[in-house]
């Protein structure tokens, strides 16, 4: 018997966070989350000690068709740290207001400082209505998606307010995150894929932006921009599926 759209719904409702944790030589699983909502697509970075579960937590308005994988009442991040011993109630990073997520990455400090990286389409209205004019695919498409970050701090555990990093009508997509030593001090080096139009040569152009984010949320400015500042226009091929 195929599988229909109810069982399709009530399949993805019942997705749920798993762990592995290593101890005294064997694996021990734990379920993070219990309950009638939609959660994928986790995230887990950690410094050997302590460790942060980042993952989507997804809910929609109908289960009509296929439309309940728009995902339009709630597309947000939820957070779980572990302290080497227990883990923490679940708290919220973000609530979906800039819009659905579409990619995710996480890296932790050796002090417990965690940065989270983000895609949102902002063309996708989360829990609110859309208005009434928006970009069809023609006008806008991916190029509605902006990059975001957020800090999970060592201290409190709290996550810091997001930070926007683009605004602008380029294609800015998955984002990767990692840790650098610049100045003596670890810091996060965030960088992702973009796209923008050469209005001259009429085509679009690939580069990897990056941007360096200190423990505290703040951005260290003595950094280059772009991977095309350092290789100079030397006729790279670059694609948007680079990992750090």
């Amino acid at each position: 018997q195929e599988a229909n759209t109810d069982d399709l719904n009530a399949m993805m409702k019942a997705t749920e966070i798993c762990v592995g944790l290593y101890k005294n030589g064997k694996w021990a699983v734990e379920q993070l989350t219990d309950n009638s909502v939609t959660d994928m697509a986790p995230v887990v970075a950690t410094n050997g000690s302590r460790a942060v579960v980042v993952w989507r937590r997804m809910a929609s308005t109908t289960t009509q068709d296929t439309a309940f994988m728009n995902f339009d009442a709630q597309n947000a991040l939820l957070y779980r740290i572990y302290d080497g011993q227990k883990w923490s109630e679940e708290q919220v990073l973000y609530n979906g207001t800039m819009g659905a997520v579409k990619g995710l990455n996480a890296a932790m400090d050796q002090a417990g400082n965690t940065v989270v990286t983000y895609t949102v389409d902002t063309a996708s209205y989360i829990g609110q209505e859309a208005p009434e004019v928006q970009l069809t695919a023609e006008e806008g498409g991916s190029k509605t998606f902006e990059i975001a970050y957020a800090v999970i701090s060592a201290d409190e555990g709290r996550a810091g307010a997001t930070v926007r990093l683009t605004n602008d009508s380029n294609l800015d997509e998955n984002p990767q995150i990692t840790t650098v030593t610049l100045d003596g001090e670890e810091r996060f080096l965030l960088g992702w894929h973009s796209q923008s139009l050469d209005a001259d040569a009429g085509t679009e152009v690939s580069d990897i932006q990056m941007r360096v984010v200190n423990p505290d949320g703040s951005l260290y400015g003595n950094f280059v921009d772009n991977l095309r500042q350092v290789q100079n226009g030397g006729g790279v091929s670059i694609g948007n599926a680079f990992k750090f």
